[in-house]
């Protein structure tokens, strides 16, 4: 009677041991150009991940994982129980990156401890191409963080997502749909059959307005410029004036995007973070900056909407204006051209950017 009303208890343990769902990385959609070369792609890899769960009640395996994690994939000891501590405080991933990016030598290494507590998933890396040149437009993707599960719930503890730029802009575009597929076993957990149940779909391809060649060419040439003035920080913007589209978006220092995706380059990360010329700050899109001469042409726009002057109203410009001062009638305001001008009209005001007219 017993075992007869927990039948449906008893079933559902048994296909559980019997089977293990498990999901089939998705890769994301490719990034180009406007000619359709390609800026970010995938490449296949292996994973190594820690099952926090399976790592924090199988005690007599945590040394043996905690050497491997550190030996084998150059985890550090401290940085590995950070990792525990944080999640295990937070519960909000099963799993864990150790490692995105295992190489031969270190697959062969794990598959021949064979510990429970890490499994070798297969999933994809992000690569792009001139990481310097494109990082301020691309961003770059990173292991999920808890806001990043409360906004993508259907997101796992070893799944990556865009973390700055287009990546995190186009998330929900370039992302793509996992695959599942189911491993049978047998009565002592070995894996007997695998069959695939929903394949994975790639991410929607996202074509941008950028012209690499020119994207390229604007770095180069701001870089070098920079050099021969002693300078290391500018940036530069080129928009086609016809319909607003940017061809190129330069921000120099820059970084290379291609270290979020390795846990090996963590310390060059940690440097970016630190650095005091702040490298990871777009200063096209986030900078505040007065706008010099470009915004004469507004004023004159204005200007001729209003009807206060006519373009060919000419104006004298001894390089200086006066302003007078109400307060101190025999102090007045004095505002300096960058060069004197004589008579000018909008035309030549704008040419030659008057200050003064």
């Amino acid at each position: 009677l017993i075992l007869a009303g927990n039948f449906d208890f008893y079933k559902a343990r048994a296909s559980a041991n019997l089977s293990h769902i498990q999901q089939i990385a998705a890769p994301r959609g490719i990034i180009t150009d406007f000619k359709g070369k390609v800026l970010a792609d995938n490449k296949p890899v292996f994973l190594a991940l820690l099952n926090l769960n399976e790592f924090l009640q199988k005690k007599d395996f945590q040394a043996g994982t905690v050497k491997a994690a550190e030996e084998i994939l150059g985890v550090r000891q401290e940085d590995f129980w950070a990792m525990v501590r944080e999640n295990g405080k937070q519960a909000f991933n099963e799993v864990l990156v150790l490692n995105s990016d295992l190489n031969e030598n270190q697959l062969i290494k794990l598959e021949t401890l064979n510990l429970p507590t890490i499994q070798i998933s297969n999933g994809f890396a992000r690569v792009y191409e001139d990481g310097k040149v494109f990082a301020p437009i691309l961003g770059y993707t990173g292991v999920v963080s808890e806001s990043d599960l409360e906004e993508f719930p259907e997101l796992g503890g070893g799944d990556f997502v865009g973390k700055t730029g287009l990546e995190v802009f186009y998330e929900n575009n370039l992302r793509g749909k996992p695959g599942v597929s189911i491993k049978i076993r047998d009565a002592k957990g070995n894996i007997i059959e695998e069959k695939e149940e929903v394949k994975p779909e790639i991410g929607e391809e996202l074509k941008l307005t950028v012209n690499a060649g020119l994207q390229k060419y604007f770095y180069n040439r701001l870089q070098s410029g920079l050099s021969d003035l002693g300078r290391t920080v500018g940036l530069g913007l080129a928009i086609d004036p016809r319909d607003g589209r940017v061809l190129a978006m330069v921000n120099i220092p820059s970084y290379d995007n291609n270290i979020f995706s390795s846990p090996a380059r963590k310390d060059e990360v940690v440097e970016l973070l630190t650095s005091t010329s702040r490298p990871l700050f777009n200063r096209v899109v986030g900078g505040l900056y007065a706008p010099g001469s470009t915004i004469k042409p507004l004023h004159a726009v204005a200007a001729l909407e209003e009807g206060v002057v006519e373009p060919s109203r000419q104006v004298f410009s001894p390089g200086f204006l006066n302003i007078a001062n109400p307060y101190n009638p025999d102090q007045p305001s004095k505002f300096l051209d960058w060069q004197y001008q004589g008579w000018v009209d909008m035309y030549s005001a704008l040419a030659q950017s008057s200050n003064v007219y």
